[in-house]
């Protein structure tokens, strides 16, 4: 900690040079999954008393999955409201949003049978671990950015990761589930309910809500970043 001429305290954080994740690099995508799992077992070998300070909110997923769900209807009802509907509205559109309804909720219902249990899986996250804070060097990886760390399911960290890599890899299932096989051989196994956890959260966050509020915008011509 140090202060600038204004008296102004400043944190200096240590560089590291190099470059991050390739995604439209597999090996590298799958290199990170294996370090997901080495920092997460790092993470469970720390003192205990770190997590009593650290973020755990655990209702947090579940209150974040109900504001998505309120989303994705408000689309909807928008939708039905045009009188003007195109063909791609009526028939596309609308004719495929009650399997994105019915997957949303059978998730918040898995969620909610969930609350107030012990969750399995739980420990120390990264909580924004993602192809930008992935520093790959010839010899070394380095993961950074620790500021959104907290006390959670720590499977979270791998399926927020696939999500970014999915994205951008048009969905491909089948690297999907080689990110899933690279971190679960280190960890050894997954929990049933971790991997619920994965198929839920990658599906629910891009495929049920940006996908759809995407075409939306697209539709009324306004082409901003979701």
């Amino acid at each position: 900690m140090q202060k600038t001429r204004t008296e102004c305290p400043t944190c200096c954080e240590n560089g590291c040079e190099g470059r991050e994740c390739n995604t439209a690099s597999w090996d590298e995508i799958l290199r990170s999954a294996d370090i997901l799992a080495s920092l997460h077992e790092a993470m469970n070998q720390m003192e205990h008393p770190l997590t009593e300070v650290l973020d755990t909110d655990a209702g947090r997923l579940l209150r974040t999955y109900e504001k998505h769900t309120r989303e994705l209807r408000t689309v909807r009802n928008y939708t039905r409201g045009r009188k003007n509907k195109s063909e791609f509205e009526k028939k596309e559109f609308l004719g495929l949003y009650p399997k994105f309804e019915e997957r949303a909720s059978e998730i918040l219902e898995s969620l909610r049978e969930q609350e107030g249990k012990k969750k399995e899986g739980m420990g120390i996250c990264h909580g924004d671990f993602n192809q930008h804070n992935i520093v790959f060097r010839s010899e070394y990886a380095a993961v950074i950015s620790f500021d959104n760390i907290c006390y959670d399911v720590q499977i979270g960290d791998l399926a927020r990761f696939m999500r970014k890599i999915l994205e951008k890899n048009n969905w491909n299932m089948g690297l999907g589930m080689e990110m899933i096989r690279a971190y679960s051989d280190k960890k050894q196994c997954l929990h049933m309910r971790q991997n619920s956890f994965i198929c839920g959260l990658p599906i629910r966050k891009s495929s049920g809500r940006s996908r759809i509020i995407t075409i939306m915008q697209i539709k009324r011509g306004d082409l901003g970043v979701i």
